[in-house]
């Protein structure tokens, strides 16, 4: 539904950048301001051409750590969040190639295999990408997407803010900017990809806003159909959190534009029918399986992560200024930092909202950007981490279903698009301003100034990278076949995502008993991971506690049995020092001779099955 009372019109939208006064003099002001002009008086599309190379450039800026070595290299602070997406997307490319299902994964977990769809799969980015994974790496396609993300989600919206809040381009390259690189969307990049996607937000808020037009209810519905298909194949979590602030936000411009959303109601209900039937009929599948499919779960296992008081007047890790101990005090990890603005930029805030509060729109995206921002605080509120035993507003919602696998933490990211509006339409008030013939040409001058001088503590830093652990030539060399069968299960004694990496390594040719993954616990819960058998367990033992069990006919007897659960073909435990302790000990077990590498000690227990 267009806001039609705050948006600006099309003869609005045009080059007022060349109206912020005709300039005069030779000050650096000056000589800035008249090269602002002519940047303003070029052709639209070289201009938007440039906006899109710059975006770009800041994003592979970001990520250029990784993209020195994008084969080799991972985030540091979250690797193992973002080794998961980078078997994501190589998976999600053996699927495509081999034409088998990619909502599940035989080969993980085994014998039961995963729901995939229950798992941040990152799906439709892994299909696009998958002549990338083919012809490169996972490793490479999951920083291309890191990189598109960034820059396409500032790209988005830029055009969103130029096409419905401002009416200068260089008011929407500011907001669109700060929207895309913000403290929380560097931060959930660092691990989180489904999370930093957020390109297709804007456009599926830019449909919305045209529902109930005249003549254009199949073309909404459709389109609005179609993003959503989009996004949730991207990232459920985002579209969720989406729709929420929608309700929100609309429920608010209700109070003061009620009969122009009734005028355009019947309109946008019918496109909005439109849209689920279109969405259901591509997505209907694929929903089954995630909540009643294959080892679907109900509650995912993760830690409720609130929203820190103190985060909110702080700067996050990777900023120009933030402190890394300051941060850690604020936020259970590195990759949840989306509610660090700083208390500059929530000043500047306040002050645009007053300024611009008789916008009906900015006054709804405000009240919005606020309610979220308090349900972000958790059930209970703390601050240093420690808490303070007072309730918080999520408490109200965080057993229902569906709410109560949300990281309330997370909510918090509304408010970036909310203070981007801000930032985009105080600087194109001032203009505005500053361009009128009795007009305030200092503030033209002064509040940009201003806004740069905020955001520049913000400038986000790349994110720490590092070497990935590599493979054994056992698995990356393909010795592997010696010992397995293609398809065949190794039982790896590795934590989940090195039995993963592994995995990826050999090219998916054989299946993995564990993982770093959620799957249905025997209570219908999610749980991390699948549960050890019995004589996992000794061998886990052995490996990392050192211990040495008493092995009788009945150990032997129950690693046999272990053997035919998994389908096992290969046993595997890496040379380190407790490694060197277990080998006599699954030697003994299996009652089989050990395949030594200067990595690894492998066992064929094809025959045992």
């Amino acid at each position: 539904m267009v806001v039609s009372g705050d948006v600006r019109t099309p003869t609005q939208r045009g080059d007022n950048d060349r109206h912020s006064g005709a300039r005069s003099g030779t000050t650096v002001a000056d000589r800035l301001g008249r090269l602002a002009d002519r940047v303003a008086a070029l052709p639209a599309g070289w201009c938007h051409l440039a906006v899109v190379a710059s975006m770009l450039l800041a994003a592979v800026a970001v990520f250029g750590h990784l993209w020195v070595d994008p084969h080799g290299r991972v985030l540091y602070d979250n690797a193992a969040d973002y080794e998961l997406f980078e078997w994501m997307l190589g998976h999600t490319a053996v699927a495509v190639t081999n034409l088998e299902n990619p909502f599940f994964a035989p080969d993980l977990g085994a014998p039961n295999g995963v729901n995939l769809m229950a798992n941040t799969s990152v799906l439709l980015p892994g299909v696009i990408l998958t002549p990338v994974t083919l012809l490169g790496s996972a490793g490479l396609s999951a920083t291309l997407l890191l990189t598109v993300s960034l820059a396409g989600t500032a790209v988005a919206w830029y055009f969103f803010l130029l096409r419905w809040v401002v009416g200068t381009r260089s008011a929407a390259f500011v907001g669109g900017l700060f929207c895309g690189f913000a403290p929380g969307m560097v931060s959930q990049a660092t691990g989180h990809l489904h999370m930093s996607a957020l390109f297709l937000i804007p456009l599926i808020l830019w449909v919305v806003l045209r529902l109930g037009e005249p003549g254009r209810t199949v073309r909404n519905g459709i389109q609005l159909g179609l993003l959503a298909i989009a996004q949730l194949l991207t990232g459920e979590e985002p579209i969720f959190l989406a729709a929420l602030a929608l309700v929100a936000f609309l429920a608010c411009y209700a109070v003061w534009r009620w009969r122009e959303l009734r005028d355009r109601l019947r309109g946008a209900l019918a496109s909005l029918a439109l849209a689920v039937a279109i969405a259901l009929l591509a997505l209907g599948y694929p929903l089954w399986t995630q909540f009643f499919g294959p080892h679907a779960y109900h509650g995912v296992p993760n830690e409720k992560y609130p929203a820190d008081l103190g985060a909110f007047v702080n700067y996050p890790t990777y900023s120009l200024g933030g402190d890394p101990a300051t941060a850690a005090r604020f936020s259970p990890n590195v990759s949840e930092q989306a509610t660090f603005f700083g208390w500059p930029l929530l000043a500047l805030a306040l002050v645009c909202a007053i300024w611009l509060w008789r916008r009906v729109a900015v006054r709804c995206a405000v009240l919005t950007g606020i309610g979220f921002g308090l349900l972000s605080l958790g059930a209970e509120l703390q601050l240093a981490g420690e808490p303070l035993g007072i309730p918080g507003p999520w408490d109200l919602v965080d057993r229902l279903p569906v709410f109560r696998d949300v990281i309330p933490l997370r909510l918090g990211m509304v408010l970036i698009p909310v203070i981007g509006i801000l930032i985009a339409a105080s600087w194109d008030r001032a203009l505005t301003v500053g361009a009128a013939p009795t007009g305030d040409r200092p503030l033209a001058r002064l509040w940009p100034a201003a806004v740069v001088a905020v955001l520049v503590p913000l400038i986000p830093l790349p994110p720490a990278a590092v070497g990935e652990v590599p493979s054994p030539r056992f698995v990356s060399q393909g010795e592997w076949r010696g010992c397995a069968d293609e398809g065949g299960t190794v039982v790896a004694f590795v934590d989940g995502i090195r039995q993963m990496t592994w995995q990826r390594d050999a090219g998916y040719g054989f299946a993995v008993h564990g993982g770093y993954h959620i799957t249905r616990g025997p209570d219908g819960k999610g749980q991390w991971g699948t549960a050890p058998r019995p004589t996992e367990t000794l061998i886990y033992d052995a490996i990392i506690r050192a211990r040495v069990p008493e092995i009788t006919e009945q150990v032997r007897a129950q690693a046999v049995e272990d053997i035919r659960y998994r389908r096992a073909d290969c046993f595997v435990v890496p040379l380190h020092p407790n490694g060197v302790l277990a080998e006599p000990v699954v030697t003994a077990i299996l009652g089989v001779p050990p395949i030594r590498t200067p990595e690894l000690w492998a066992w064929d227990v094809r025959g045992l099955r």
